[in-house]
C-alpha cells in the first residue's frame, strides 16, 4: 500500500514538473534567445552590441508597459456601447503610442549604427517572433 501511494506521488511530481517545463515561459531566456538570434543574423560587432542592446532593452521595457495596458482593455467585458467605444479608443491610442515609440527608437538605433543594420535587426526580430509563436502554437496542440 505504501509503495503504491509513493509511486503515485512520484508520478504526479514528475508529470507536473514536465508540464511546468513545457508550458512555462521564461522571459529572460526569451530575451537571451532573441539577442543571440539577432547577433547571429546581423553579425553585430561587440562595439555595436554594447551601444545597441541597452537601447533595444529600453524600448522593449517601455513597450511591455503599453502592451500590458492594452491587454487590460482587451480582457474587459464591456456592458454597453459607451464602455465598448471607450475600450476601443484606448486600445487604438495605445497601438499608436507603441508605433510612435518604435519610430523614436529606430531613430536612436540609427544614431549608433548604420541604417542597413537597423533594418536587418528589425527583420531579424520579426523572424524570431514568428518562429517563437509557431513553436509555442505547436506545443499547445
Amino acid at each position: 500500500m505504501k509503495r503504491t501511494v509513493l509511486m503515485i506521488l512520484m508520478s504526479v511530481v514528475i508529470i507536473s514538473a514536465q508540464a511546468q517545463r513545457r508550458g512555462h515561459f521564461d522571459p529572460d531566456k526569451f530575451k537571451e534567445d532573441m539577442r543571440s538570434y539577432i547577433k547571429e543574423q546581423v553579425y553585430l560587432t561587440p562595439q555595436e552590441e554594447s551601444r545597441f542592446f541597452p537601447l533595444f532593452d529600453e524600448m522593449h521595457n517601455k513597450q511591455r508597459v503599453l502592451f500590458e495596458q492594452m491587454q487590460g482593455y482587451r480582457r474587459q467585458k464591456p456592458v454597453n456601447d459607451v464602455s465598448s467605444a471607450k475600450a476601443i479608443q484606448e486600445i487604438d491610442r495605445l497601438e499608436i503610442e507603441i508605433r510612435q515609440l518604435r519610430k523614436v527608437y529606430h531613430k536612436k538605433f540609427m544614431k549608433v549604427m548604420p541604417a542597413k543594420k537597423v533594418f536587418a535587426i528589425i527583420k531579424a526580430e520579426d523572424r524570431f517572433h514568428k518562429r517563437a509563436f509557431k513553436k509555442m502554437a505547436g506545443r499547445r496542440r
